[in-house]
């Protein structure tokens, strides 16, 4: 879900809209009633968006419960998923397998294999 944003080139938000979210330094949140009710309504459009856990889980373990995503995470701008097995799973269409070699070269950092 989200919860909070950052602005980019150091853009102040309209207080009368946004306040400080205190828990990511940099962060905003959307105030409950922003003077700018268009706002709203898109902040509220992306929440609607948002994939969930569950559903993740239930495109690589097939809605079986015992078979479940692994580690999530984001970094540099991608949304990593990390399962440590060969899926069979049918991948959405806005996602892509990428391979350890590619995995390891965005985390700049050797992939764990399990």
């Amino acid at each position: 879900e989200i919860s909070a944003v950052m602005f980019q080139d150091n853009v102040q938000p309209d207080a009368n809209d946004w306040k400080v979210f205190p828990y990511k330094m940099g962060s905003y949140a959307l105030r409950a009633k922003p003077k700018n009710k268009e706002l709203r309504k898109e902040f509220d459009d992306l929440k609607r968006m948002a994939i969930h856990r569950s559903e993740l889980d239930a495109i690589v373990g097939h809605n079986n419960f015992m078979h479940l995503l692994g580690f999530e995470f984001d970094i540099n701008g991608y949304h990593l998923i990390s399962s440590g097995e060969d899926l069979s799973s049918v991948i959405p269409a806005d996602c892509e397998r990428i391979s350890d070699i590619e995995y390891e070269a965005l985390l700049k950092q050797p992939a764990c294999k399990p």
